[in-house]
């Protein structure tokens, strides 16, 4: 997102992780960075399909093709901290994708905040611990602070904690898939804002938070993504 590319992030189980060594091992997804949408198909028709060596392996085909015109979710309203550059890029794209003849829906983003909240302020962090653990309690000074501090948190959690957050999960999901009833896809900003070097320095586990507003959702839903180059602002 922030360095002119094409990011193509597919339907989690499309890919096989066989061999990938696991983040968050019931949601990871082997993503794709190209030049350009074509080059991203053509690596992702070489990636997919069905892996029994994969347990998560769950390959779906989705549609050959799409409208010619479709309706794009899009925030009713940006949060008062997304950068001014930001919004101005994400009203220029929304007036493209009106040009095209595409509609623009206004969605309330709040139920995905909800479910974004969950990556990283839930259990699912405990799923992390589950590789990294080992090695933060025996040589903690081989990770990286910040994500000894985000993994560590796991330790706060119990088996009912992570029982509590799936079941969260399901009355949740079901509300989301009933966007698509109003929408084909969403139309977001890649990230908020571009933080430097001394709002990492200051709050890393914020700054990381705030860059997932509208990634971290996805995968717990199990949905797809793309990142796709829209314009350049000074920040980046």
């Amino acid at each position: 997102g922030f360095n002119h590319i094409v990011g193509l992030k597919p339907t989690p189980g499309r890919v096989s992780t066989a061999g990938v060594l696991p983040a968050c091992r019931s949601i990871d997804c082997v993503s794709i960075f190209a030049l350009s949408v074509e080059d991203a198909a053509r690596a992702l028709a070489v990636m997919e399909g069905p892996d029994a060596a994969d347990p998560y392996s769950a390959f779906a085909p989705g549609p050959g093709t799409w409208p010619a015109r479709i309706r794009l979710g899009v925030p009713a309203t940006l949060p008062p901290d997304t950068d001014a550059a930001v919004v101005t890029a994400f009203g220029t794209a929304c007036a493209q994708a009106r040009s095209l003849g595409h509609t623009l829906v206004a969605l309330d983003f709040e139920l995905l905040d909800e479910v974004a909240a969950l990556l990283y302020g839930g259990p699912w962090v405990a799923e992390r611990y589950t590789v990294v653990g080992p090695l933060l309690e025996t040589r903690p000074d081989t990770i990286d602070p910040t994500v000894a501090a985000v993994v560590g948190r796991a330790t706060a959690y119990s088996a009912a904690d992570a029982f509590l957050g799936a079941y969260r999960l399901r009355e949740l999901a079901p509300q989301a898939a009933a966007m698509w009833e109003r929408c084909d896809a969403l139309l977001v900003p890649t990230a908020p804002g571009h933080p430097t070097h001394a709002d990492l320095a200051a709050d890393p586990i914020g700054a990381n938070a705030r860059l997932g507003r509208y990634t971290n959702f996805v995968n717990l839903l199990g949905w797809c993504a793309m990142a796709l180059p829209a314009s350049v602002t000074e920040s980046h």
